[in-house]
């Protein structure tokens, strides 16, 4: 009596390595990739030291801004200080005026007294007309420090929209890569390299949203 026939045993299945078809566009997407890694990471080290650089400006102007308002004021009490030694001092004037009417004085010694008040109510005058012209001087530098100021506030909020589109726009090309490599994991999965840039692009989305 013959044996019962045996069933044949199922062959194991042939690898076959990936068609050239698939090498060139991996080469390419890991290549893309990591060109704009490098990108994001040089436009994102740049965006923080130009912001850095911007805020200590900002930061140095609005010092000397309230520095020179502090000397600004100094100047503007020292002139009312001089104005009102400048009454007193015509007050003193007048009442010397009025008391050499009463008394007899030679006509030398009215003289030099009169001159004396004279010379100190001039140098008092040029002395207002020199702070005068000091205090608009400095009002001049408060302007240009505020136009100054305005300029740089605006190229700093002009470099963080851009920094922020640049961002959006390198978020949306690393969402497009995980989609790629999403879709074509069968692949993926069969590059190292591949796989572990994928890997890493879900960590660096997961470590943002935290964010």
């Amino acid at each position: 009596m013959s044996s019962p026939s045996q069933s044949p045993k199922p062959l194991s299945p042939i690898t076959t390595p990936p068609s050239p078809s698939f090498a060139n566009p991996l080469k390419d997407i890991q290549l893309k990739s990591s060109m704009n890694a490098l990108k994001e990471n040089y436009l994102r080290s740049k965006i923080t030291k130009d912001y850095e650089t911007l805020s200590e400006e900002i930061q140095r102007l609005q010092k000397k801004n309230e520095e020179l308002e502090f000397e600004n004021n100094e100047f503007r009490e020292t002139i009312d200080y001089l104005n009102c030694e400048k009454q007193i001092i015509e007050e003193d004037k007048k009442e010397f005026e009025e008391q050499l009417a009463k008394e007899i004085i030679t006509r030398t010694e009215i003289e030099a007294k009169l001159q004396q008040a004279y010379n100190k109510i001039q140098s008092l005058e040029n002395e207002i007309e020199s702070l005068g012209k000091e205090v608009k001087d400095r009002n001049d530098e408060l302007d240009k420090l505020d136009k100054r100021y305005i300029k740089h506030r605006a190229i700093w909020e002009e470099n963080e929209r851009r920094a922020e589109d640049e961002i959006k726009r390198l978020d949306q090309f690393i969402d497009e890569m995980k989609s790629i490599l999403k879709g074509n994991y069968d692949i993926v999965s069969k590059c190292k390299p591949l796989e572990l840039m994928f890997q890493k692009l879900i960590e660096t989305n997961q470590s943002g949203e935290n964010d």
